[in-house]
């Protein structure tokens, strides 16, 4: 069960954290692989490299998370059971609705990215809302050759 949990969650995470370093340390070479390991430390990264204010960015996610979590702990409680899931389900649009404010962030970011590296930034922001482009995109991003363009900081 654990070599499982380890195939399923572990090793895809570990390589869309090493995608994630390759892309960071392109802007920042004195980043290290094991700071891309922590999971909302490692979107800051990329942000503070490509954004003016990374910190709203982060904000901003983190807000949408505890929305959520508030959000799903008034309705169901703590109990897990038919009835409170039913309950849930009745509130989907709401959930869809910050889900869709998430894609939105998340096209955000891999949009300042893209141009950040002298890229097309509305097609990979459009990339970022549809997810399975930028599956394609976003590895090409991290291992070609492109270096971040001039900027202003």
């Amino acid at each position: 069960m654990f070599f499982v949990a380890l195939a399923i969650f572990v090793i895809p995470y570990s390589i869309i954290c090493y995608i994630n370093y390759r892309i960071v340390a392109k802007f920042d070479p004195t980043v290290k692989f094991g700071e891309n390991l922590v999971p909302i430390w490692n979107t800051y990264l990329l942000a503070k490299e490509v954004m003016p204010h990374p910190k709203r960015y982060i904000a901003a996610n983190l807000l949408l998370v505890s929305i959520s979590l508030v959000a799903m702990v008034s309705i169901i409680g703590f109990s897990f059971n038919e009835f409170a899931f039913k309950r849930l389900q009745d509130f989907q649009w709401f959930f869809d609705l910050l889900k869709f404010i998430s894609a939105i962030l998340y096209a955000y970011l891999w949009g300042c990215t893209a141009k950040a590296l002298g890229k097309r930034r509305w097609l990979h922001c459009l990339f970022g809302l549809l997810t399975l482009p930028l599956l394609i995109s976003v590895p090409i991003m991290a291992f070609d050759k492109s270096r971040p363009v001039d900027r202003p900081v």
